[in-house]
């Protein structure tokens, strides 16, 4: 009975040793990648005015020439994925699902700080990026028209669905990384959707995508580097 009660005193005082590890790492990381994405914004909106921001307005022009009615539902469906409704309903549910799958908090967390890096980061820089929707007609209504830069469609579904790509990938082993695979290719989709529907430029969801992907390979690094059940099957 002692033996067990030790035990369990050890595994807390492990687990909490490791949280007060990982949070300033954590938060010097998050502070160190919005400042770089601030950092291009404040370019994109100054100095590559004339260069970057003129091919995005030609690229957005050419997404505008080729809409049709049923692209334009298929754009819709796809930018649904990256909505804050469907991240508020989804986004607790996948991490009672991983927790039910992996039973321990690190994979949980590991979605949860995806997550709220996310949207932490995401309100810091569009708040000190003042960057113009492209000069299309957008489809997306209701949108603010300086707050193009970065796409926070396109960060929530890196997040989400990177995130769990990542869990899938590591804990899950070869057979099951064909879902990881399908998983990360539904950021993509929603990129190309917000770039069809006028919502942002070309850099926006690139910066996006870049930020995105090297904050979940931080919080990856940080939370899930020696977790139970980890599969170094290649």
């Amino acid at each position: 009975m002692m033996s067990t009660m030790q035990m369990t005193l050890g595994s807390t005082g492990t687990r909490r040793r490791e949280v007060a590890r990982a949070v300033p790492r954590l938060l010097l990381a998050w502070g160190i990648i919005f400042a770089v994405v601030f950092a291009v914004g404040e370019a994109l909106t100054g100095p590559l005015k004339g260069s970057v921001g003129v091919r995005d307005n030609q690229v957005e022009r050419w997404f505008a020439e080729h809409r049709s009615g049923s692209l334009t539902t298929v754009a819709d469906d796809l930018s649904l994925l990256g909505e804050t409704t469907t991240v508020l309903v989804l986004g607790p549910v996948l991490m009672v699902v991983v927790w039910l799958w992996r039973r321990e908090l690190r994979s949980v967390a590991f979605l949860a700080v995806a997550l709220l890096g996310e949207l932490a980061g995401y309100l810091v820089v569009v708040s000190l990026v003042s960057r113009p929707r492209p000069p299309v007609a957008i489809l997306d209504p209701g949108l603010d028209p300086t707050h193009s830069y970065p796409s926070g469609h396109v960060a929530v579904a890196v997040a989400m669905y990177g995130g769990l790509a990542v869990l899938i990938w590591i804990f899950c082993g070869p057979r099951w990384r064909w879902l990881s695979a399908t998983l990360v290719v539904l950021p993509l989709l929603v990129a190309v959707a917000r770039l069809y529907l006028g919502a942002h430029h070309p850099s926006d969801v690139l910066a996006s995508l870049v930020y995105m992907a090297v904050w979940l390979a931080v919080a990856a690094a940080v939370l899930l580097t020696d977790a139970p059940g980890r599969s170094y099957r290649h």
